[in-house]
């Protein structure tokens, strides 16, 4: 069982986590946007994939994970958050983007 300094401290760089986060995020958006449709229902494409990364994300801290720490898997979904923020933004802005 970690103690608390293990819970809490970085056990990956943050540069390193924020690539990857955003590396994947712009990558599995970029896979479904050319594969098959690009709404189902009400939910858009980047809503399914925030959701699912988040879950993903978090889980590390969630359960515990050696080698995962709980501020990991919070800037991770940061990461993917904000990324889904920018590219709504872009969306809104320049329609043919999306």
């Amino acid at each position: 069982m970690p103690g608390w300094d293990a819970i809490f401290s970085m056990s990956v760089p943050v540069l390193e986590i924020f690539v990857r986060g955003t590396l994947t995020f712009l990558t599995l958006t970029a896979m479904l946007r050319l594969v098959g449709q690009r709404e189902s229902g009400g939910l858009g494409i980047t809503d399914v994939l925030l959701v699912v990364l988040v879950a993903e994300a978090a889980s590390a801290g969630l359960t515990g994970d050696r080698l995962s720490s709980i501020p990991d898997g919070l800037l991770l979904v940061a990461t993917v958050l904000l990324w889904s923020v920018v590219i709504d933004a872009v969306a809104y802005r320049w329609p043919e983007a999306a």
